[in-house]
């Protein structure tokens, strides 16, 4: 493992934001919801690839985690099972599909 404390913050970081995204959309402040929903799968995304490498400075970082899954699948699985595999490659999607709402969340 690369950095597994910095790993632990950003899932907790990331815990945090999808937090303050629930609570918000019960009062349907969508610009809220929408931006730390966006940043929740992207700290999620981070802390994954902080346990391989340093996460680059990016709001996608998809790439990034297809790269440590396609580098690093063979202890992933004998650590985390097979449909770890799967799991990422979801998480990975919903990054990139996430990403573009951090820009539009921000700055409209």
């Amino acid at each position: 493992m690369e950095n597994l404390e910095e790993a632990k913050r950003l899932l907790k970081d990331a815990e945090s934001c999808l937090s303050t995204a629930k609570s918000n959309l019960s009062l349907k402040e969508w610009r809220v919801v929408s931006q730390y929903s966006q940043l929740a799968v992207e700290l999620s995304a981070k802390a994954i690839i902080a346990c391989f490498e340093e996460p680059r400075w990016t709001h996608d970082p998809s790439e990034e985690l297809d790269e440590i899954v396609q580098t690093h699948k063979h202890e992933i699985v004998r650590l985390l099972g097979e449909d770890m595999i799967e799991r990422l490659a979801h998480l990975s999607e919903e990054a990139e599909q996430a990403a573009p709402w951090h820009g539009w969340s921000t700055y409209g």
